[in-house]
């Protein structure tokens, strides 16, 4: 990747995995795009832990008002009764792992006091576990930028805003930005350079997991067995 400003732009998700984290550490503007529709089932209100070899599901509780409700204007449902829940579940799943203790020292604390709303919380959660593996773009809402358009020429408009020339994606976008003509955009998008993520995550050691690695599981699995220092190295890897 050259030295041009380059900008990483994601919904606000549920506890993301590794890889998530590795376009925040390649990003020097890293925009939450949270002024989008709510897709129920989808990664921004669930994800994955291993507890004792299988996967379990994590869940944030939401309250439905309507098919049209954005992540930013998404209510969570008690958020107090259901996230205590969660720490306990957490704590189940990890306390016994190598780095359990480090890793529900910092995060418990964080599930006590949660705000109302769902794009709050994922933001707030995000921001800190970024912290915690040495990871500080500059973080902003889509919410909050001037950036009109749809799908690409949302993306664009926010990049022009933040006077990015690169915009870095997730390999899973490639199909809808060249139907939309990304690469071609040229001064009408501010010539931007469009970069994929190469990331891939390497295996390994799961505590309690006698089977098969299961990758693409919520980055705190990789914290509870690797630690902090090593959690933030593997969250590096296999960068573009």
């Amino acid at each position: 990747m050259n030295h041009a400003r380059c900008c990483a732009i994601m919904q606000p998700t549920f506890f993301p995995w590794a890889g998530y984290f590795n376009l925040i550490s390649q990003a020097d503007d890293f925009v939450f795009l949270d002024n989008v529709q709510l897709e129920k089932q989808s990664w921004q209100t669930r994800n994955r832990v291993l507890a004792q070899g299988r996967e379990q599901a994590i869940i944030a509780p939401i309250e439905n008002r309507g098919l049209e409700q954005t992540i930013a204007e998404t209510r969570l449902h008690d958020p107090r009764r259901h996230f205590a829940k969660l720490a306990r579940q957490l704590a189940q799943s990890y306390a016994r792992h190598p780095f359990g203790e480090a890793l529900l020292g910092r995060l418990l604390p964080v599930l006590e006091n949660p705000p109302e709303m769902l794009g709050e919380f994922n933001i707030e959660l995000i921001q800190r576990l970024s912290g915690w593996l040495g990871l500080h773009p500059a973080f902003q809402r889509a919410s909050r930028l001037d950036a009109p358009g749809t799908r690409s020429e949302r993306l664009a408009a926010i990049c022009r805003t933040l006077h990015c020339r690169c915009y870095l994606s997730p390999p899973g976008s490639r199909d809808y930005l060249m139907a939309d003509g990304f690469p071609e955009f040229g001064a009408e998008f501010g010539n931007l350079e469009l970069v994929f993520q190469n990331y891939h995550p390497a295996p390994y050691r799961q505590f309690g997991n006698c089977g098969p690695f299961v990758s693409h599981l919520c980055i705190i699995d990789v914290v509870a067995n690797l630690g902090w220092e090593q959690a933030a190295l593997y969250v590096r890897q296999s960068s573009t």
